[in-house]
Parts: structure tokens; C-alpha cells; sequence
């Protein structure tokens, strides 16, 4: 029951999302004097409605997108030569109303900006050390003299203040050289890292994780760990006979050695304690486990708020937020369309987006994180739909532009038919982003069958 109010929530959501995108077009289709046939939220059959004016306001039955009919929005429609229909209107007011689709999802991620930051947000994360891990590739970060333990201050002098800022500055680096700056043992050194492209789909990532204390913050109920007797706050000290100064170091053993019996020699309030255990083999992911999990202490945790009181010093630091954010979902679509970042395991149509949604509200997450999940995706939607092809608004703009300056109507036939092919083009892509949702989810996401 729990999953599917998250999904209706996350449904919920989207459609909101669609709604300033089509709520774009729709106001300054009337303002342009354009009369709108259709305004829906949703695709195929319509399923509920009203009628005003000449407007048909519905919900159709497949909620995974939106749109507006207007009069006249195809090249071939006798209406063409109509001042109230969408080709028959001035090419400015069509390019106006073309871009106030993704006008409007920017201006909605401005709004849940401005709202976060009036109402307050506190990230919580923790100190950006890291693990050197044993990689099957390259690992870049050790060959360019890191070390497990130093800590991460800079990236292209860019501050860093959590762990999980790293691969967050990094994502948009890769395939080049970038600058760290880190501190190791009080002092601070400067090494270039080469980051590869497409690391966020290698199996190894970056070759590094956060490093984390060898303390157990808690043990799983029925695991091997329980079984021997194992507790919280527990601090590891060997593993049969190798120092262990990281939980990470414990995982990377007991992932290694699985198949037989350790040996695990702990710190329980004063005094060593030494237990034999036989790990467990987990399925799904494919890798030993005993049953514990670390606890990250207090003064690893790096606490970060920000409240505006004024609302008007929140709107105008909720474009700037905002505009990080548009930068940071432009970046992402140029590491797309470059093959930096694969595009099969990266891309997420509206299943896959949904699906994150309801995790998100299903695992109680802050609030202001799935308002901030919700402004990226608005983003994104709006820049997607800036692209220059045929039945996008980009296309729209694009054509509209040419016609303002050569002061030419396109042939109605010619745009028809690149239109009618780029339609077909989006059915198709739709379908494969489709498809390409569930086997993310299904081989990808809950690794079904890994």
C-alpha cells in the first residue's frame, strides 16, 4: 500500500511538472491571440474533463506527459492562412509561444528554489576522506600519490564540504585533468587527478569510496555476525591477521576471504575479544557479508543549513540556486551526447523517473531534497525540449527564427513532412526510453536477476 501512494505521489509529481510545461505554452498561446483546442495532462483516451470556451481541459489516460492542441498547429491544416491559429499567427508569437513551455519549468524550479531556501535546508553529510579501494582497472586517484585517509578540500577550486560533493563536482570532469587540492596528516598538498569518462557506469567508479571508521553501528537480526555474538560500537582492530584501520579495509577481507572461516578480534570496552565466523554469500549482489554496518561517528558528520528570512532575498538567491542547477543539467546532457556517460544506463524516461520519485518519498527523505529531485527534472524537461528537432519547441523556435528572417513561410508541404518523420522519430525514441526504463529497473535498479 505504502508503494503505491509513493507512486501516485511521484505520478503526482510529474504531472505537476507537465503542467507549468503546458501552462507555458497555453498562456501565451492566449495572449498571442491563439485559439487552444486541447489542454491535456496525459496522452490517449480522456478519461475526465471540462469544457470552457473553446478549450477542452482533460486528464488523459496515460499520465507520462502532456499537451496543448492549438488551431492551425499543423503546416498542412487549412487553417494555415488563420491569424488565430498556431502557423497562421507571426512567426515571433510562434517562437514566444514555443519557448514558454521550458520558460515555464525554469520558472517553477526558480519558485521551489526560492520556497527551500525561505523555509530552510540542512544537508547532512559526511567529512570528505576517502578509501583508496582495490581496483580492477586504473585507479587514477592512486596513481596520481593519494593516499586512504587524506581528505578532499578542492576540486578546480571549487570548496568541498562533504563526501558527497566528490563525485557530484567530478561527474561533470570527466575525461580531463582536474586540480585537487587535499590535506593529509594537517598539511595540504596539490595533485592533478585524470578522471575518466563514463566512470559513473565502470564497475570500479572512481576507485574510491568515503572513508569510514572500523566501528559497527549496528548488526543485521540472523546474520552470522549476530550469531557469534558481534555488537554496536564493537571496533574492529584485526581481521584474521591483517590491522584493520577502516570499515572499508573489514568489507574489502571479508569479501575477499568469504569462502572460508575468519577470524575478527574487536575492541568491547577495554578489552580484545576474538570470534571465528563463516560469512554468508548474498545473491542478489553477489558478494560475502557477515551482517554488520558501520557507524559513522559524530564528528565525521558535516552539518550544512541555510534559511533566508526575507522572501525577497529568497527569490533572488533562488535563481541563483536555480541557474546551478540548469548549468548542472546542461552539463549532464553534453556529457550525453559526447558518450562520456553512457547513454542506456544514464537516461531516465518518465518510468524510471517515477519509480526514483517514489523511492525517494517511500525511504521518508527530507522534503527539500525531492523538491530539489523535482526542480532538476523541471529543468531537465524544459532543455530537452529546446533541442532543435522537429516536434519539439526547439524546432519550433528554429523554424520560426528562419521565417522571421528571411521573411519566407516554409512550404507547408516540406514542414509537414519533416514534422511528420520527426514525430515518428520521437514514437520510436519514446518506445526505446520506455523499454529502456524497465530493463534499467529490472537489471540495473533491484538487480533482478544479476
Amino acid at each position: 500500500m505504502e508503494t503505491l501512494i509513493s507512486i501516485i505521489v511521484a505520478l503526482l509529481f510529474l504531472s505537476l511538472i507537465v503542467l507549468v510545461h503546458e501552462l507555458g505554452h497555453f498562456i501565451v498561446a492566449i495572449l498571442s491571440k491563439v485559439k487552444v483546442e486541447i489542454f491535456s495532462i496525459g496522452f490517449g483516451p480522456r478519461i475526465w474533463g471540462f469544457k470552457t470556451g473553446d478549450v477542452d481541459f482533460r486528464i488523459s489516460a496515460i499520465p507520462l506527459g502532456g499537451y496543448v492542441k492549438m488551431k492551425g498547429d499543423n503546416p498542412s491544416d487549412a487553417n494555415i492562412e488563420d491569424p488565430t491559429s498556431f502557423y497562421g499567427t507571426s512567426p515571433y508569437k510562434r517562437a514566444l509561444i514555443a519557448l514558454a513551455g521550458p520558460l515555464g519549468n525554469y520558472l517553477f524550479a526558480v519558485i521551489i528554489s526560492s520556497i527551500i531556501l525561505f523555509t530552510g535546508y540542512t544537508i547532512i553529510g559526511v567529512k570528505p576522506q576517502i578509501y583508496i579501494e582495490k581496483s580492477k582497472g586504473i585507479n587514477y586517484f592512486s596513481l596520481a600519490g593519494l593516499q586512504t585517509g587524506d581528505i578532499i578540500k578542492k576540486i578546480n577550486d571549487k570548496e568541498i564540504k562533504t563526501y558527497q560533493q566528490i563525485e557530484a563536482t567530478l561527474v561533470y570532469l570527466m575525461d580531463q585533468n582536474v586540480e585537487i587540492i587535499f590535506e593529509r596528516n594537517g598539511k595540504e598538498m596539490t595533485n592533478k587527478v585524470y578522471i575518466p569518462k563514463n566512470f559513473i557506469n565502470l564497475e570500479g567508479g572512481l576507485g574510491i569510496s568515503m572513508f569510514i571508521p572500523p566501528i559497527i553501528g549496528d548488526v543485521i537480526k540472523g546474520s552470522p555476525a549476530e550469531e557469534i555474538g558481534l555488537k554496536s560500537n564493537d571496533i574492529i582492530l584485526k581481521i584474521n591477521d591483517t590491522k584493520v584501520s577502516s570499515f572499508n579495509k573489514a568489507s574489502e577481507i571479508i569479501r575477499e576471504n568469504g569462502k572460508n572461516e575468519i577470524k575478527i578480534t574487536v575492541l568491547r570496552e577495554g578489552k580484545e575479544l576474538t570470534f571465528s565466523v563463516q560469512p554468508k554469500f548474498d545473491e542478489k549482489n553477489k558478494r560475502f557479508y557477515i551482517g554488520i554496518v558501520p557507524k559513522i561517528p559524530e564528528e565525521m558528520t558535516v552539518v550544512i543549513e541555510e534559511k533566508e528570512g526575507n522572501i525577497l532575498s529568497a527569490f533572488v538567491k533562488g535563481f541563483g540556486f536555480a541557474n546551478q542547477k540548469l548549468i548542472e543539467v546542461i552539463n549532464g546532457m553534453r556529457l550525453l551526447f559526447t558518450g562520456k556517460i553512457d547513454f542506456q544506463s544514464s537516461v531516465a524516461g518518465p518510468i524510471r523517473i517515477v519509480y526514483y520519485m517514489s523511492n525517494f518519498i517511500q525511504s521518508k527523505i527530507a522534503l527539500q531534497n525531492l523538491l530539489i529531485l523535482v526542480a532538476v527534472i523541471s529543468m531537465a524537461i524544459g532543455i530537452f525540449n529546446l533541442i532543435p528537432f522537429p516536434g519539439l519547441d526547439g524546432w519550433h523556435i528554429v523554424i520560426s527564427g528562419i521565417e522571421a528572417t528571411t521573411r519566407k513561410k516554409p512550404s507547408p508541404a516540406v514542414i509537414g513532412v519533416i514534422e511528420t518523420i520527426g514525430f515518428i522519430a520521437i514514437i520510436i525514441l519514446s518506445i526505446f526510453i520506455i523499454f529502456n526504463d524497465i530493463f534499467n529497473i529490472i537489471f540495473r535498479d533491484l538487480r533482478l536477476f544479476k
